[in-house]
This record gives C-alpha cells, structure tokens and sequence, in this order.
C-alpha cells in the first residue's frame, strides 16, 4: 500500500496520544482502513463472526445512499487504530509567524502541529464509525468519481496493546447514544414532516402554546435546546395537561403528506423546494385547524380549564375511565387517517356532520378492551379502526365485526355483551 503524507494535530486525552487529520475517500480505499471484524488483532476469528453480524445491511445501504444523493453530505470522525508499521510524527515549526506571539506559547503549538507519515505497511482498523466505513465502500465502489476526493476527518489513535484498545472499543460503542425520536425531529433539515412538525410548535395559534406539547418534549422556548429526555410516540403517563406529543404531530404530518411518496427512500431524504413545504405545510396546518374548530373545548383544556361533554363527563386525561380519544395521541393518529380519507374525496363537511355520531369518550363501552383496558392499547389497529368508521355511520360489515370483537373478549377473558348492546347509550 502506498506510504502517505499527512498533516496533523497532535493531543492527548488520558494515557491516549492520537493525531486528528483528514484523509481523501480513495486513499483509504478499498481496504487502507478495515473494520474491527475484519482484523484478528483485536479478537480472534469466531468473535469476530460475531461482530461481522452486527454490521446491519439495511443501514449500509442508507448510508451509501445518502452519500450518493445528498450534496451537503458530511460525516464526524471516524475512530481509528494503527498497529504496527512505522508511523512517523515532524513537528513543524512556526519560527517567528507570528510576530509579538511568545515563544512558550509557539512551542506548543509547534509541538502539536505537524506531519504524519503513514508507510503502508501499517493495519489500521476503526473503533468507532464501523458502519459509516462499510456505507462509504458501497458508495465509492458504485460511483469513485463523486466522493473518491471527499475527505473525512480521522481521529488516529496508537494501538500498542489489545487490552488497552479492546476497552477503547467497548466504551466507544457501549455508551454511543442513539439520537432520539423528538430530538431527530428538531435537527432534521431535509425530512419534510419534521421541518412541517417544528413549524406547527412554533407558529400554529393552537399548538405552540405552551400545554400543547407535552413538557417531557418541550422544556424550553429554544428549538434547539428542545426534547433531551423523551420517549417517543405515548404521551408520558404523569401528564394529564398537556394535548398532544412532539412525535405525534409528526406522525400526523406523516400521514396527511403521504409522506412514502414525498420521501420515498427513508434515510436518502432530498429536500422538497420550499414551495412545495409550504404547500405541504398548509395541508397538514389544516388539518389542525379542523380539529380545533370541531372541538373547540379543546382550547380551554390546553388553557387549563375544566371541561364537560353533554352527559356531565369530564373531558381530561385519566388513569381510571381513561378520558377523551381526542386527547391521545393514538386518537390524533385515527383523526388524521380519517381526515384525510375524507379531504381526498372532497367531502370534509360530511365528516363535520358525522364526527358529533361519536362517543369519543374512552369509557364508552364500545372502545372496552379494544382502544382502554385500564390503559390505552396499542394494538388492534384494523379492530379500531372498523369501529371508528362504523361510528361514523360508514359502510362496514357488521357481521365480520362481530366476530373480531367476540374473538377479542374471548382473548381477554371477559363476556362478550354484543354490538347492539355495546352501542346504547343506556348501557353506559
């Protein structure tokens, strides 16, 4: 392999030296640079099998497929460890650059600044960006002319024995975090939804007051500081003031921009043109601005007022009856479903005229065991949604249901009362 000429920055960080520099895509292909699996220095050959699994294919393919797609493409430092060989370190000297500088303060710099010198000789094997490495090999051998001078930056650190640098490994990947739900919602800058969801937070009348979003997800007024600690989709289950979640208002954004056609390849995402986000931002803000309009108490939940529907049942979020679908984020999900069902065939005023059909309300018996069980179930999505349009006096097939929802009580034990009974208002 051929002997390459570097320059570099020298640190120390604990008992570790490394040199941080950068190198050009097709001088660490195909193999200057190899995985920790593909080296038996760090560990023997079966272990090795094992590790080589853990590289996930699929996202292999979505790396490659961002660095071929995507113009402002970057990637942080990949983590590397060279044995053996003869690296060789200059320092290069400053002499009198810098005019009045003192001379303690230019030796220092001069002792970190220099040249490295890679032989060829030598293996050198990532410790941490093991997938962004393979991603890269894919993308350089489909097309080498348009990221072959690309240059990424490398952290070089000296392996001297296995142990020592078997630990670098661990720490490195054990306590890498996977960046979470909410927080990729508010980095994203390519993902329509995302960029549709931080507008709605910050600008819709309803939903950028302050009880909007759970405070698991917004605790401060700073996008940018926004959504450290967080689940992802639920709504935390010490909240009973807030309307709705981050992650729900991008589900739901997801859902009326048909989000599969705007982004057709997930993690390769292009950009829409800004007309076209405020075309697609106009939908889904309209889609909120449905909701709030057909079920103005909502406004006064959010304000912190106590509400009441027709039968004296308080509209809230609770842990005995349950409370009101409108209030959960699954529930915002159907709506969203529903709504757009709807607008696609021009006829959002007969959902109006239908919506007031639904007992939204949890303790209701025809959502028993299906949507609340003593809490909110997450499965029975095809059973849910049946029903919701069998309350929305749609066409369904009654006998079909009957025997989903007899299967369902036998499932959990319980008798099953029949849908003509479960749909009284007496048996309430």
């Amino acid at each position: 392999m051929k002997s390459l000429i570097l320059p570099a920055l020298k640190g120390r960080f604990g008992s570790w030296v490394y040199f941080q520099t950068s190198m050009k895509i097709k001088d660490i292909m195909p193999d200057r640079i190899i995985t920790v699996p593909e080296s038996e220095e760090l560990y023997s050959s079966n272990l090795n099998k094992v590790l080589q699994r853990d590289l996930e294919s699929k996202r292999l393919d979505k790396i490659k497929d961002y660095l071929l797609r995507i113009d402002d493409r970057f990637f942080s430092s990949l983590i590397v460890a060279i044995h053996g060989g003869e690296p060789q370190w200059s320092n290069i000297s400053l002499g009198d650059s810098f005019g009045d500088t003192e001379e303690k303060d230019l030796e220092n710099i001069s002792s970190k600044l220099g040249i490295l010198r890679l032989a060829g000789s030598e293996e050198m094997f990532v410790l941490d960006g093991q997938h962004r490495l393979m991603g890269i090999r894919k993308a350089f051998k489909e097309n080498p002319e348009l990221i072959g001078s690309d240059e990424i930056s490398v952290v070089l650190v000296l392996h001297k024995s296995r142990e020592r640098t078997r630990r670098l490994f661990t720490v490195l990947n054990r306590y890498a975090v996977r960046i979470k739900p909410a927080e990729e919602i508010i980095l994203e800058e390519d993902d329509a939804a995302a960029i549709i969801t931080r507008r709605l937070v910050q600008e819709h009348e309803y939903l950028s007051r302050d009880n909007a979003i759970s405070k698991s997800y917004r605790e401060t007024k700073s996008m940018a500081r926004e959504l450290r600690a967080t689940r992802a989709f639920s709504m935390p289950s010490s909240d009973f003031s807030s309307f709705t979640t981050l992650v729900c208002v991008y589900k739901v954004a997801q859902t009326i921009i048909d989000y599969k056609f705007i982004h057709p390849v997930r993690k390769a995402i292009k950009r829409p043109s800004d007309k076209r986000l405020d075309e697609l931002f106009s939908q889904v803000s309209g889609f909120w601005d449905f909701v709030f309009r057909e079920f103005l108490w909502i406004e006064e939940f959010i304000g912190g007022q106590t509400v009441k529907d027709d039968k004296g049942r308080v509209l809230n979020r609770n842990k005995e009856s349950g409370g009101s679908i409108i209030l959960r984020p699954e529930g915002h999900i159907y709506l969203a479903e529903i709504y757009k069902r709807y607008s696609d065939d021009n006829s959002l005023q007969k959902l109006r005229e239908r919506l007031n059909q639904v007992d939204w309300h949890l303790s209701a018996p025809i959502w028993k065991h299906v949507f609340w069980e003593g809490k909110m179930l997450s499965k029975n999505k095809p059973l849910k949604r049946k029903l919701l349009s069998l309350m929305l006096g749609e066409s369904v097939n009654k006998l079909d249901l009957e025997r989903e929802l007899k299967k369902r009580y036998v499932d959990v034990g319980a008798d099953y009362p029949g849908l003509d009974r479960m749909l009284s208002p007496d048996s309430i």
